[in-house]
């Protein structure tokens, strides 16, 4: 079930933190790279796998410039040229309301599928915590050892290719960018990651992930809260849901605010 969405919030900040941190997988490998094309943006990690390779919308669509189709096009020759799988990232906020309900369409004609909705979320400040939480050990990523931990956790969590992950978040060039990654242990056993960017006036959230055999203990939650906690600042926080973690996120004082679809090519 979709959420419902507060139009009363903005989703602007979501939408440039998420652009910023798409950003940080083209410094994973020396093929990457990160493109402003009219309209879109377009990010390559140089890894053949969809969720590395993005593009997403960085303006309103119209008509009068090719609309949607236009912007998908430019995508897929970039892509199709670098022969790597990529996806598109589609915050529903830029398109009109024509658009948006054809964009299913316009984009299935350029080989796209639709395969997930993620709420984009947004909260001014955060609630206090339920319940207590439990006492973890913290240490930021920083060298070889937390780097391997991050990839071991995010592989499992979001079913990544090992290969894959260690690419990514493995290499020491991606955390030299503007990402700052944290790894929780219980116990001295690493079990739970968050990742933070500021970008576009809001402390963004990522890579929440937690061992699946360790999950129902408030690792994320606490994790979530130490990582918001030293990326500075007091909001606005924002971040891009999914169902396993809507419920906590709303429990924080998160608050949808809009929608990112996304589309992968086939």
């Amino acid at each position: 079930m979709t959420p419902r969405l507060d139009a009363t919030m903005s989703w602007q900040a979501v939408e440039v933190n998420l652009r910023h941190a798409m950003r940080q997988f083209s410094l994973a490998t020396e093929r990457g790279e990160a493109r402003d094309m009219p309209g879109v943006t377009l990010v390559s990690s140089g890894v053949d796998y969809s969720v590395f390779n993005s593009a997403m919308l960085s303006s309103a669509v119209s008509a009068a410039d090719g609309g949607l189709d236009r912007r998908a096009a430019i995508a897929a020759v970039h892509f199709s040229m670098r022969r790597m799988g990529w996806s598109f990232w589609l915050c529903e906020e830029w398109l009109d309301p024509s658009t948006r309900r054809r964009a299913e369409q316009i984009l299935a004609a350029r080989g796209l599928r639709r395969l997930t909705e993620t709420p984009a979320m947004r909260a001014e400040t955060l609630a206090p915590p339920r319940r207590e939480l439990p006492r973890l050990d913290w240490f930021p990523v920083s060298g070889r050892g937390t780097r391997q931990e991050f990839c071991h956790i995010t592989s499992a969590a979001f079913h990544l290719p090992p290969a894959i992950a260690q690419t990514i978040y493995g290499s020491e060039e991606f955390w030299r960018g503007d990402y700052r990654g944290w790894v929780g242990y219980r116990d001295g056993l690493p079990v739970t990651t968050a990742a933070t960017l500021t970008a576009g006036g809001a402390i963004g959230l990522y890579s929440v992930a937690t061992l699946p055999e360790c999950r129902r203990h408030g690792y994320a939650e606490a994790i979530v809260r130490h990582a918001l906690s030293q990326a500075g600042g007091s909001g606005p926080y924002v971040l891009q849901s999914t169902p396993i973690g809507h419920a906590l996120y709303e429990r924080m004082g998160y608050r949808g605010v809009g929608r990112f679809t996304i589309y992968v090519a086939e």
